[in-house]
């Protein structure tokens, strides 16, 4: 639990658990532009698992970062051999593309992976690395070992292209409820946010579901809007 303040009132408690959100129109755009909307990884589901297992204090890594290196290496999951059985990544196992069951699962292994096995190393968790690796050109090392000369720029130009920092690959929250794009939380997002709790579907946010992935706006996100308009994007 925690508390949630706004405006200088201090407001119950909301569980921490109440669902992660981003500007995800950032996400959405990017990867549709790119695809033509046939990327399996615009699913809210797979967009939500990416969040939720990144924000994990023991894996604690930008879910943009194996959104990046999926494009990379399948096109987001439309091109290659892996996408069949579910695997943008080119993650293998004995030589060949190891395979999920659903992409929500690929997508919280691998964001999980990264998190542990590269950015946040700990002995232990993972047999084919020996350290930290905190910038894209050092897991790009072990991830891409041949025919790999664009793969750091590449991965680097998606991320980048998410307004990730390539500076810092840990995750570092998220602007909720940002509807305008302005970069900050105005009193026109409260009101867009407001609408869209009492109506749904009010034509004000585009794509106002995919920033709460649970598909609903409910009074816990807009607390937390309103906490953003005071103090500051997470």
């Amino acid at each position: 639990m925690r508390f949630v303040y706004a405006t200088g009132i201090l407001f119950w408690p909301v569980p921490s658990s109440a669902g992660p959100c981003f500007p995800a129109w950032i996400w959405v755009d990017e990867v549709a532009r790119y695809t033509a909307g046939r990327s399996p990884l615009l699913d809210v589901a797979v967009v939500r698992a990416s969040f939720e297992v990144a924000a994990k204090p023991d894996v604690n890594v930008d879910p943009r970062l194996q959104l990046a290196i999926a494009g990379q290496e399948s096109g987001f999951g439309t091109r290659g051999p892996c996408p069949a059985v579910n695997n943008a990544w080119g993650v293998l196992q004995g030589g060949r593309c190891r395979p999920f069951r659903t992409w929500v699962e690929a997508t919280r292994w691998v964001t999980a992976f990264l998190g542990r096995c590269y950015v946040n190393f700990v002995t232990g968790n993972c047999r084919v690395n020996t350290r930290p690796r905190r910038t894209i050109a050092e897991i790009g090392e072990l991830w891409c070992q041949s025919g790999c000369g664009n793969w750091v720029a590449n991965v680097t130009g998606f991320y980048e292209s998410y307004k990730g920092n390539a500076g810092d690959l840990l995750y570092r929250g998220t602007c909720c409820g940002d509807c305008n794009r302005n970069g900050a939380v105005d009193i026109a997002d409260l009101v867009y946010l407001v609408n869209l709790a009492v109506l749904y579907n009010v034509p004000f946010c585009p794509k106002a579901e995919m920033y709460v992935p649970d598909q609903e706006i409910t009074v816990d996100e807009i607390i937390t809007a309103i906490n953003e308009a005071q103090w500051g994007c997470l």
